[in-house]
């Protein structure tokens, strides 16, 4: 079961299983997980991309034990090539705020060149830090998971509500602290600019590629776990993500699937109770829902 925004005016949102066309997944595909976790491990054993895992002598995805104690895969992440190509994309993006910028073959790792069809970055924040940023990455046929449709996926660097990381990730770092977004309408109004950003670089991979159009994107309630701000609930991160993906995508052009879940289907509700959804997090509709927010 996902969120499926469909083709009418302001665009009701309503369930629906399945999906035609090709499809892109945020986060991960397959409902979400990052590079070094579920996502990275599908498309290392299903579409033999290069995904920087350390390997035991029989193969298999070597495991180390995390700053809490959990065992996860040891991710190399100075030498992952999706990391490169994710850097190479800000470093121009985050001089062309609010911009689409394309990736060309020639900025691509060499590891990718083969394998990525197209990356596009969005950033938004001043200051040169990717809060906010998404890259939207598409891959060539033979390197896609599982089924041809599964077309790429979505990285998105949601803001930081509370100074934590992802599982794997290793131990909290102090200075990230003064990164962290503790008013939590300012918070909400970052989780919009990450949505609208996400639905910008797909917009722009579509107006780039007639006929290859994504016509799926597959959605979690980014930063609406781990990084969510302790005064904001989920189904409000879940709402502000669908209210920036919808004003980015004016004409309609891309399904969205959600997550299932409470938290989803309290903000699915308040979407369509919404006759006029906010184009910015100045609107009317965005004071009434979070006005009193904290």
């Amino acid at each position: 079961v996902g969120l499926d925004l469909l083709h009418e005016p302001h665009r009701r949102a309503s369930h629906r299983c399945g999906a035609a066309g090709g499809w892109l997944s945020m986060g991960g595909l397959f409902w979400g997980g990052a590079l070094n976790g579920a996502v990275g491990t599908l498309l290392l054993k299903e579409a033999k991309q290069p995904i920087a895992f350390k390997t035991t002598a029989g193969g298999e995805i070597a495991k180390v034990q995390d700053h809490d104690g959990k065992m996860v895969p040891d991710f190399d992440k100075k030498n992952c090539p999706y990391s490169a190509m994710h850097r190479g994309v800000f470093s121009i993006a985050k001089g062309m705020l609010r911009k689409p910028v394309p990736l060309t073959k020639n900025g691509m790792p060499t590891e990718l060149k083969d394998v990525v069809h197209d990356c596009t970055g969005v950033a938004s924040e001043e200051g040169g830090f990717p809060f906010c940023a998404a890259f939207a990455t598409t891959f060539q046929k033979q390197f896609r998971p599982c089924n041809p449709k599964n077309v790429g996926v979505v990285y998105a660097v949601g803001p930081l509500g509370r100074n934590n990381k992802a599982e794997g990730e290793g131990p909290v770092d102090p200075e990230r602290e003064k990164h962290v977004f503790k008013e939590p309408k300012v918070f909400l109004e970052k989780i919009f600019d990450t949505g609208f950003n996400i639905m910008q670089a797909v917009v722009a991979h579509n107006e780039r590629f007639p006929g290859e159009e994504i016509e799926v994107l597959r959605v979690p309630v980014v930063a609406g776990g781990t990084f969510i701000n302790p005064k904001v609930q989920p189904a409000q991160v879940a709402l502000a993500l669908l209210w920036g993906l919808n004003a980015a995508d004016q004409k309609a052009g891309v399904e969205v699937e959600m997550m299932p879940g409470a938290a989803v289907e309290e903000a699915v509700t308040k979407y369509n109770d919404t006759a006029t959804p906010p184009m910015t997090t100045r609107d009317a509709a965005w004071e009434r829902a979070f006005g009193s927010v904290g």
